[in-house]
Order: C-alpha cells, then sequence, then structure tokens
C-alpha cells in the first residue's frame, strides 16, 4: 500500500515541503533522506571541531566538500528535468571543492601519526 502511495506520488509530480506532515510526503521519501540534514550537520560539526583554525582554507573545502556532496545526493534524479541543472551545479560543486580539499590540506603529518599507531612491531 505504502508503494503505490508512493508510486502515485511521484506520478503527481509535487514536491512536499519540509516539515510537511502529510503522510503520503513522509512515505515517498527514502528514510535516508528524511534524516541528511542531521548527518551533514554531523559532519560539518566534526570538521569544524577537528579542523585546527590555522588553515581556513582547508576547512572550508572540506566543509563544502560534505554540502557539495549531499546536494549531490539530493538531486541525484537526472532522469526528472526539474533536477538536472541542479544536478550539474552540485557535481561541478563538488568538483571544485575536492580541489580545494587537494591544494589546501596537507595529511602528510596525519598519514604518518596513523602509520606511527599501526606499527605493531615496533609499537614504542
Amino acid at each position: 500500500m505504502a508503494a503505490a502511495r508512493a508510486k502515485s506520488f511521484r506520478l503527481r509530480q509535487t514536491e512536499c515541503e519540509e516539515g510537511s506532515t502529510d503522510p503520503e510526503c513522509a512515505e515517498s521519501k527514502p528514510e535516508a533522506t528524511n534524516s541528511s540534514a542531521y548527518y551533514e550537520d554531523l559532519l560539518l560539526g566534526i570538521i569544524d571541531g577537528t579542523t585546527g583554525s590555522f588553515n581556513g582554507d582547508c576547512r572550508g573545502g572540506l566543509a563544502e566538500t560534505v554540502r557539495s556532496t549531499f546536494s549531490v545526493l539530493d538531486n541525484i534524479d537526472i532522469y526528472d528535468p526539474r533536477k538536472l541543472s541542479k544536478f550539474s551545479l552540485s557535481n561541478v560543486g563538488l568538483t571544485e571543492a575536492t580541489n580545494v580539499v587537494y591544494a589546501y590540506c596537507d595529511v602528510s603529518h596525519l598519514v604518518s601519526q596513523f602509520v606511527n599507531l599501526a606499527d605493531y612491531e615496533n609499537y614504542e
């Protein structure tokens, strides 16, 4: 029954407003997208909490990578003409954000620390 409602909802091609209490809106979206804002905020909080203020470009690139990733996932339905251009813009934003991370985030010290932690033969 829920699958039939979700299918009819997609056929009507109407958008649910955020915070809508309509049961068809709640059933039409997968559980992952209902809580995607929570996971996006969680990842942004982890980035803000773990990156230092010494490299704002790296922190901004990581945060924009998370935002762009969730934007790509929200607009992944490229068969829907309303989302095709949104997906393209999100994909470009994701590419630019990952380029910023590659250019400004130096993770060589972090990698060397993980290598030292994973070295079980010389654990001193």
